[in-house]
């Protein structure tokens, strides 16, 4: 959990964006280890040692290189892909960053509200950051806890 506001911790919004966070984190994670996984030189090298494979002929006949020369051209140009995917799983992680330490900054926590009617008590959290629009009516994510009410 981001610690920029312990009173947020119970936010259903603020979770939600440390919640996409950990998402980011964890994809960015597993594109560097497919990335530097030698598999990827493997699965190559089964291909470039074939020989007759359509692909190995046609490059061999355009482009005049060694299976050796192929292989690390191809390994280079995945690497780079994959380098490009980082930098746009890393820029959304910023991005929920960003909106986590907005909604953060200045809150004094989320709003809890408790009725009861019929035998049943539900509460509702809310958002009550002041980055969070007054006056304005929309649908947002909030945490309802419905119960039974005790006799």
């Amino acid at each position: 959990m981001n610690n920029t506001n312990k009173r947020c911790s119970k936010c259903p919004i603020a979770e939600i964006e440390r919640s996409a966070i950990a998402m980011e984190q964890e994809r960015y994670r597993q594109l560097l280890d497919e990335a530097f996984s030698s598999e990827i030189d493997d699965e190559i090298l089964e291909i470039v040692s074939q020989d007759g494979h359509p692909f190995m002929q046609l490059i061999n006949e355009f482009l005049r290189l060694d299976g050796t020369e192929i292989a690390e051209e191809i390994a280079v140009a995945i690497r780079k892909s994959y380098a490009e995917f980082i930098d746009f799983v890393d820029h959304h992680r910023e991005i929920h960053e960003a909106r986590l330490q907005t909604l953060v900054t200045g809150c004094e926590g989320p709003l809890c509200m408790r009725a009861k009617k019929a035998g049943r008590v539900v509460t509702v959290t809310v958002c009550n950051s002041p980055s969070m629009y007054d006056g304005h009516t929309e649908s947002e994510t909030v945490h309802i806890q419905r119960d039974r009410e005790m006799s």
